[in-house]
């Protein structure tokens, strides 16, 4: 059987039982599915599900509109593309994370956030062995993760290239509060918190026992390759000897090739474990993939400034540094004039939400709570923050060519991704896509992190 088989009967007969459990007291009459095609199920599988139902109150009906995601693809693709590893850690955010943050935020009296308002409703969040979908034993285990679908209450994706100031900061209040929840139940000592973190899977970018011939390798080896290509054919109009920041620029660029050309896994890895101490207190549990196309915004209508945001997508969760979240979300998306005016301003506003919801969270009122809070400083977090920060930049080499290519690219890029990542047809079609103009939006983003200190880990 197929996996769209399988998947809409076990919609059909198992999950629409679980989902009308959650409807009660109201009915559920009749259901239909859809199945999401295209680049919206590049790593799963994507039903909609449309419910009629009838409101036990009103005794009207209504329709209502749910996401189903599965795992998709055979063993091979999913032990390659690291699925089991993504979807376990994406169910443990839904299933645990969340709604223990919700509960220490409820014990708190904290009323002005709600854990449960930084995501779409949860329906159903399963990861195992689940019957009606293991049943075959050709994959090992299976997830199933049912969300409200968002759109019917005004969410929708932003712009597909940049994000203004409004949507930025939208994007990271969020963002913030999420992170704070880790910084203050560390403080607090919090015995869950250290179960929830063990229960993290690693996700490494290097290649484990576990994860031989991991996807990493093939999309970061091939993004290195074009950016260096790029540099070496454009140096002399890209590169002037009398700009400081040029000079500067080209040697931190020639350090990354000596370093890490040949590997450059190996540095996302030395970001991604934080080796050093004092940084270790700064490690949080993430979103993983924080960009534009994981979070959902909220627009009254025809008005495009955004009301609300919510995050989606946990798949590349990982626990470390925040800026692994923070880099590439601004990296990726701000168009050049933005990020030079807004950069600081935005991590600013994100470090007082962040400031602030550790402080309603704890309510210090003895000293050593208080020096743990204050700990936490700006001048401190953006010192944390500079060290790791061109971790977004690497992202962005991969990440952006794609975004940048035309559509009969993507599809190809999609395709053979799933195929074979280590193949010559996904080699050559990465190496093009997006032309020199994907190529000249990394070069700024180079500029901007050589100029503000971030390639010093390099």
């Amino acid at each position: 059987m197929s996996n769209e088989n399988q998947h809409l009967t076990y919609i059909t007969n198992v999950l629409i039982k679980e989902i009308e459990k959650k409807l009660l007291p109201d009915k559920l009459l009749d259901f239909k599915i859809e199945h999401s095609t295209g680049l919206d199920g590049f790593m799963s599988a994507l039903y909609t599900i449309n419910l009629k139902i009838i409101d036990d109150n009103t005794k009207k009906e209504r329709s209502q509109n749910l996401i189903a995601k599965f795992m998709k693809g055979d063993e091979h693709f999913r032990v390659s593309s690291r699925c089991y590893i993504q979807f376990a850690n994406e169910i443990l955010i839904y299933s645990q994370v969340i709604p223990y943050y919700e509960e220490v935020l409820s014990k708190a009296n904290v009323e002005t956030i709600k854990a449960e308002h930084w995501i779409p409703k949860v329906y159903v969040a399963q990861y195992g062995t689940i019957k009606g979908l293991s049943d075959n034993g050709t994959t090992s285990s299976e997830s199933i993760l049912v969300l409200e679908h968002l759109k019917e209450k005004g969410y929708r994706m932003g712009p597909r290239l940049y994000l203004d100031k409004p949507h930025m900061l939208a994007m990271f209040k969020p963002l913030a509060e999420y992170h704070a929840m880790t910084y203050a139940l560390r403080i607090k000592k919090d015995a869950k918190l250290k179960e929830l973190i063990k229960s993290v899977v690693p996700l490494p970018f290097v290649e484990t026992a576990d994860s031989v011939n991991n996807f990493y390798d093939p999309i970061y080896r091939v993004a290195f390759d074009r950016f260096f290509n790029y540099f070496e054919r454009c140096k002399l109009s890209i590169i002037s000897p009398e700009n400081s920041d040029d000079v500067k620029l080209e040697e931190n660029i020639n350090r990354l090739i000596k370093n890490y050309k040949k590997a450059p896994t190996k540095l996302l890895e030395l970001i991604r474990t934080i080796r050093d101490e004092d940084d270790k207190k700064y490690a949080a549990i993430l979103h993983g993939d924080f960009n534009r196309n994981n979070v959902m915004f909220q627009y009254k209508e025809g008005d495009d400034n955004p009301l609300d945001c919510k995050l989606i997508d946990f798949q590349e969760l990982r626990y470390g540094t925040p800026a692994i979240d923070l880099s590439f979300a601004m990296f990726m998306n701000m168009e050049p004039s933005i990020r030079n005016e807004f950069w600081m301003e935005l991590l600013v506003a994100y470090h007082k939400t962040l400031y602030n919801t550790m402080s309603a969270v704890l309510k210090p009122s003895d000293e050593e709570t208080r020096k743990s809070l204050e700990s936490y400083s700006f001048d401190n977090f953006y010192k944390h923050f500079s060290k790791y920060a061109f971790y977004g930049v690497m992202i962005c080499m991969h990440f952006l060519p794609w975004l940048c290519g035309t559509e009969e690219e993507l599809n190809i890029l999609s395709q053979e991704f799933e195929r074979d990542v280590h193949g010559e047809k996904f080699y050559k079609y990465s190496f093009s896509a997006g032309g020199d103009e994907a190529n000249k939006r990394i070069f700024e983003l180079f500029k901007h992190a050589s100029k503000n200190g971030y390639m010093n880990i390099i």
